[in-house]
């Protein structure tokens, strides 16, 4: 409040003809003297409390470590996985918050107390907290204000948030046999082999099956692969593209040096050429050894196997 020698101190030295009165946010008042043409601040002997801390927007990562579910506060911030997106605030203090498509910044207007409530987040709690976006959004922007009766509410604070499939990457340059990946968990992988840019379901696009090896060999050509990662609720990657050259490649060959010939009831012992490609392994084999008399008898099959 203001104290009374306060008030008429400023009467005794200023007020001529005072006609309104009003107080700011720090608790002093400000009269309007009509007689000075002025206007007169009163201060105040109250202890003012300072504004509401601002609300910190951040994530949470899904793997807790020892020290709990901690926020990690951002701004802008792009995601190849899926985070848990959580506001904290100062205790006692009620936050509010509106959100929406980052590419209409005009369309998010300012929190206010009619605006939604964040899901409770206490720092480094021991459960996982419930994420403000469920479900998640390409790109999206938040705003947050805090309040608390008779302080001066926080700034409106914001952070935008994207998620975006990681580039894939191409594992090798062998056109015969490669693979792929990507670090964005549940992505599905779209490629093509003819220059054109791959995309769900068009023709001449071609679903990836996470760990299989493929073989792109177009005879002596070389071959333009482009690969692309498609995920619900993410933006797509960029498109990653490589040139496989024929001479880089190499298929796994199995056989013989050659033709063999032996006398009758001679053994033959024939080495077997194994050529593996680069990344290939054998785990068993299994192949077909054709014997044909001389003199127009009928050839003779055996089926030799050669384990692990």
């Amino acid at each position: 409040m203001v104290s009374i020698e306060t008030l008429q101190a400023s009467v005794g030295v200023g007020l001529q003809t005072p006609v309104g009165l009003a107080g700011d946010l720090n608790g002093n008042l400000l009269v309007t003297d009509l007689g000075a043409n002025d206007i007169v601040r009163l201060l105040s002997t109250q202890t003012v409390q300072p504004p509401v801390s601002d609300p910190i927007i951040g994530v949470i990562f899904t793997n807790a470590n020892i020290t709990g579910f901690c926020l990690n506060a951002i701004t802008n911030q792009t995601y190849n996985n899926d985070v848990i997106v959580a506001i904290q605030s100062e205790a006692g203090a009620q936050t509010f918050y509106t959100m929406g498509d980052s590419t209409d910044p005009a369309g998010i207007p300012n929190p206010g107390p009619t605006n939604s409530v964040p899901p409770e987040y206490f720092s480094c709690q021991s459960e996982n907290p419930r994420s403000l976006l469920n479900p998640l959004r390409p790109d999206v922007t938040i705003k947050a204000i805090s309040f608390q009766q008779d302080r001066r509410p926080s700034k409106i604070v914001t952070a935008r948030i994207r998620f975006q499939v990681a580039n894939p990457n191409i594992l090798g340059k062998n056109p015969a046999s490669f693979a792929m990946d990507t670090s964005t968990l549940g992505a599905k992988l779209w490629y093509t082999t003819n220059g054109s840019v791959p995309a769900i379901g068009r023709a001449g696009s071609f679903l990836y099956t996470p760990g299989a090896k493929l073989n792109v060999l177009n005879g002596t050509n070389d071959v333009i692969f482009k690969v692309k990662g498609f995920k619900d609720n993410y933006s797509d990657s960029a498109v990653v593209q490589q040139t496989f050259l024929f001479a880089d490649s190499a298929k796994t060959h199995i056989g013989f040096a050659g033709d063999s010939m032996g006398a009758n009831g001679a053994t033959l012992v024939l080495p077997l050429d194994l050529a593996l490609a680069n990344g290939d392994t054998i785990q068993s084999l299994q192949f077909r050894v054709e014997v044909q008399a001389n003199g127009g008898a009928p050839p003779l099959r055996a089926l030799c196997a050669c384990c692990r």
